[in-house]
């Protein structure tokens, strides 16, 4: 079970790879909407990985990811003076289709509770 100290941990580094992400200037990730769903560190600190979803589906993640993963170095050396770390951990981005399955759900409940709205025939 994590320690509180840890989850504080955890999500300092998360709000720290939401707010360096805009500023990368890789026009690629530009395109659509790419949100950080989950950070998990290691227990020893050492490690980092982090869950990106996006609206688009899995394939637009799995591009994303593919992108931060490449720009690990930059995001490490501003998550270290941002935070004032004396050891940044390893950056590890993995695709995840989180808000996608939760966007489908939110329509499939739309459609049991208001069904006329989605009817075909209008009757």
């Amino acid at each position: 079970m994590a320690t509180h100290r840890s989850q504080h941990h955890t999500e300092d580094i998360k709000r720290a790879v939401i707010s360096i992400i805009p500023k990368l200037k890789d026009p690629r990730l530009k395109e659509g909407f790419i949100s950080v769903v989950t950070v998990d560190v290691s227990r020893d600190g050492g490690s980092c990985h982090i869950f990106i979803s996006s609206m688009e589906g899995m394939n637009h993640s799995a591009k994303m990811c593919e992108i931060l993963n490449g720009a690990c170095g930059f995001i490490r050396k501003k998550l270290g003076s941002k935070l004032k770390l004396r050891y940044v951990p390893n950056l590890v981005f993995f695709p995840t289709d989180t808000i996608e399955y939760a966007f489908e759900m939110s329509k499939k409940i739309e459609t049991i509770v208001n069904p006329q709205k989605y009817e075909k025939n209008g009757e």
